[in-house]
């Protein structure tokens, strides 16, 4: 059940999604996290790991969720578009990973569509205990 530990963020920005996962806010995040449990183990807490984090001069979440309103220099829309691309790319890496296009059908409903839900993975026929063994 989540508690007060739990942050979501809310974004649809590829920009956003990819700057999260950089080396640069993973390093940010382990040098300001707290640490807990009997390994030790590294606790990403928003007060001191996402809030404290400097985001780059106009590519704040806050920014990136405005983007369609807000006036963009060449240089800040250059580095959002290619950091959007490397998250899209890692996205699809990750994808793939979980759900191998070998192994797996994306599949929807009509009622589904009509409702606004996005394919679901379904295992091809002989692949169900590939992708059953290889869920995390």
């Amino acid at each position: 059940m989540p508690d007060d530990g739990v942050v979501a963020i809310a974004s649809d920005s590829n920009t956003t999604f990819g700057i999260l996962h950089s080396r640069f806010h993973e390093l940010w995040s382990l040098r300001l996290c707290t640490w807990m449990g009997q390994g030790n183990d590294p606790r990403c807490t928003p007060t001191t790991c996402f809030e404290t984090f400097p985001f780059p001069a106009g590519l704040t979440p806050r920014e990136m969720a405005d983007m369609e309103t807000c006036a963009y220099d060449d240089q800040s829309a250059n580095v959002a578009k290619a950091i959007a691309e490397v998250a899209i790319n890692l996205n699809q890496h990750h994808e793939n990973w979980l759900n191998p296009p070998e192994w797996v059908d994306w599949v929807i409903t009509t009622e589904e569509e009509k409702t606004g839900f996005p394919k679901r993975p379904v295992a091809k026929p002989g692949h169900e205990a590939d992708l059953k063994k290889s869920a995390p």
